[in-house]
């Protein structure tokens, strides 16, 4: 005979017109279990893409990462961005505008499964405008830089041999902002999901929580690079002690961000049709 179930109550339930007479622990075990199955398909997503991830997607995401690295060794106005903070500022101000950087992809990735960036990428206004906007903002980092750079060369009479102390101190989450803002104004990073995942996940469906899964994949990619330029560009900082030598530097790296702001400005004036 069983013994007395600790729940210490008996259930009547109806199936197929029947009653049925069952114990209290079957039953709450029984429940327990509805309840974890239910809670495995309240998010569809999620558990779509872990079925994926067992059926194979996984040379697909490896593929991905090969890709992605292409990208990320691609010299663009986030190279430049670090290498100019990182000269100016430290290491650390460049690492951290780095991880704002490489929160882009993550973001883009995510846009992309939701189709959100597909639908970016077919219209072209909002497409235009989102890339005059980063192309805009690369113009006014590079005016903040020439700023910078003229200020330098003017205290060369100044005896600058802290190393460690910047010349421009600012917050944290201004360089992580500067950062961000300059990835995610670049629609050609959704673009590149868009036209990336389809090809690479045939007959799959392509979820968010999947393209921020690659999103996160270019990211550690992207922050592994990008942390080496602000490490490199540290070490160089330490030696170039010279304000004129280190006002040429600045000078130059703004001439880089002012070109690809220009560059992007045309791409997307010419995108939109308005010349036409």
């Amino acid at each position: 005979m069983k013994s007395p179930s600790c729940l210490g109550f008996i259930v009547l339930t109806w199936a197929d017109d029947r009653i049925i007479v069952q114990d209290g622990e079957d039953w709450a075990n029984d429940l327990s279990l509805a309840k974890e199955s239910n809670a495995r398909q309240s998010d569809p997503s999620v558990s779509e893409t872990w079925r994926l991830l067992g059926r194979g997607v996984l040379s697909s995401i490896i593929a991905f990462a090969f890709i992605a690295l292409a990208v990320v060794l691609m010299p663009g106005a986030d190279t430049i961005l670090v290498l100019r903070t990182s000269l100016r500022d430290g290491t650390r101000a460049g690492i951290i505008t780095a991880l704002g950087i490489v929160c882009g992809p993550i973001i883009w990735g995510a846009l992309a499964g939701l189709g959100v960036a597909l639908v970016l990428s077919q219209n072209v206004l909002i497409y235009s405008a989102v890339a005059a906007a980063g192309g805009l903002y690369l113009g006014y980092l590079a005016y903040r830089t020439f700023v910078s750079a003229r200020s330098t060369w003017r205290s060369a009479a100044v005896d600058l041999t802290d190393d460690h102390s910047p010349p421009h101190p600012r917050r944290s989450a201004s360089y992580f902002f500067t950062g961000l803002m300059t990835n995610l104004l670049n629609p050609k990073i959704g673009v590149f999901y868009v036209s990336v995942m389809p090809g690479l996940f045939l007959g799959q469906q392509v979820t968010a929580w999947l393209g921020a899964l690659l999103g996160a994949i270019h990211a550690v990619l992207g922050l592994a690079f990008l942390s080496g330029v602000a490490a490199l560009s540290g070490f160089a900082r330490r030696h170039l002690t010279r304000p004129r030598v280190q006002a040429a530097i600045e000078f130059i790296c703004g001439l880089c961000l002012l070109g690809f702001g220009i560059f992007v400005v045309v791409e997307a004036v010419i995108h939109s049709g308005l010349l036409t």
